[in-house]
């Protein structure tokens, strides 16, 4: 098992070593540079992100784990229009905005285009609860609109050879937890 930061650098090595045949499935819990990607946050994905275990048909599961959030600089360098969103300075030099419910969507569709075109055991893994820790219900980047948005994007974009599973919990449930790992095994049982 290799864990890879999903912070631009991250998630391109990942790619590559997937490219090499040096990793046989992916867990892709993470996925929060793609936000930054298409919204012009800190640590984007780079080019060929969530494209190399659909191309190498290997068992591949997507989460939203922090797509919920744009990563950007201090809170005085943020955006006038980002100001009025919910957001937590997470270290001296980065700030976690609140992804709205239509970037959350692009999000979706953005995903679902890629896993669409892959081949290989695919699923996408939502849990309805919340996508990151600030993200449950009572929290300050809960946005439930937001969450919803996801999700009705995620069903409409995605092709029903990508498997769809909704889980009543958060991200970071045991719950969810072992049920992505479920799935993997499932998977990767079935790619074997």
């Amino acid at each position: 098992v290799i864990a890879f930061h999903c912070n631009g650098i991250g998630g391109k090595a990942m790619e590559e070593l997937v490219l090499d045949g040096e990793i046989e499935g992916v867990i892709d819990f993470s996925p929060h540079d793609i936000n930054g990607l298409l919204f012009d946050g800190l640590m984007p994905a780079l080019p060929g992100r969530m494209e190399a275990a659909g191309r190498m048909g290997i068992p591949q599961i997507v989460a939203p784990g922090a797509t919920d959030i744009r990563l950007h600089g201090p809170p005085e360098e943020l955006p006038e229009e980002l100001c009025a969103r919910a957001w937590v300075q997470h270290t001296p030099t980065h700030t976690h905005v609140r992804s709205s419910a239509d970037e959350m969507a692009a999000i979706a569709r953005w995903t679902a285009e890629r896993l669409n075109a892959g081949s290989g055991s695919r699923a996408v893994m939502i849990p309805l609860r919340g996508y990151s820790m600030l993200n449950r219900e009572g929290q300050v980047l809960y946005d439930d609109a937001s969450n919803k948005a996801y999700v009705k994007s995620m069903v409409q974009a995605l092709s029903t050879e990508v498997e769809l599973i909704e889980l009543d919990a958060h991200i970071n449930d045991r719950a969810f937890a072992d049920a992505v790992v479920d799935t993997f095994l499932r998977l990767r049982a079935a790619d074997l």
